[in-house]
């Protein structure tokens, strides 16, 4: 159904003021936010294989596991919207990603599973009293049946394109 969340975007939380160049550089992964909150999907695959690894390599050297709440942040089922491809030539977007706010309040047993983390604390300037983690999720935009989902990565159009994507709406491109 259409504005239904499809999915949630997992990754690592940067503030504009404070994300490292080397993580921009050739990175097809990002969400920026209209509030300069930025989250990096593409970091968020490596973190989980480090993760599992560092896991495995504990549990036989030692006999120890991490903590199980670390882990399941990388568990969330609808923490996949890394995945999501651009619409090839021809095709439309059919979800569209939202900023979303996890609020202070989450429930401390749900609070595990957000997918995101902080590359660094909020300052002062970015703190929120309001917000335990500032994330994204990706919205229907129609009714979706048996159909891969597509969403528009909205690349700057000041900046030249890759040579696979397509703008499909250039109206809309023309507004940024």
């Amino acid at each position: 159904m259409p504005g239904t969340v499809i999915a949630f975007y997992p990754g690592v939380v940067y503030f504009v003021d404070d994300i490292p160049v080397e993580v921009v550089k050739d990175n097809d992964y990002m969400f920026s936010r209209y509030d300069s909150v930025i989250v990096d999907g593409r970091q968020w695959d490596r973190m989980n294989e480090k993760a599992k690894l560092k896991q495995k390599n504990f549990a036989y050297a030692a006999g120890l596991s991490m903590s199980n709440d670390f882990m399941k942040r990388f568990r969330n089922p609808f923490g996949i919207a890394n995945y999501i491809n651009h619409p090839p030539k021809g095709k439309q977007p059919n979800v569209f990603c939202y900023s979303y706010d996890f609020p202070e309040d989450t429930p401390p047993e749900f609070a595990p599973y957000i997918p995101n983390m902080y590359h660094k604390k909020p300052n002062l300037v970015w703190n929120r009293l309001d917000c335990l983690m500032p994330s994204a999720v990706c919205v229907a935009k129609r009714p979706i049946v048996d159909e891969e989902l597509f969403l528009n990565y909205r690349y700057n159009p000041s900046n030249a394109y890759p040579d696979w994507y397509e703008q499909p709406d250039e109206e809309e491109a023309k507004r940024r």
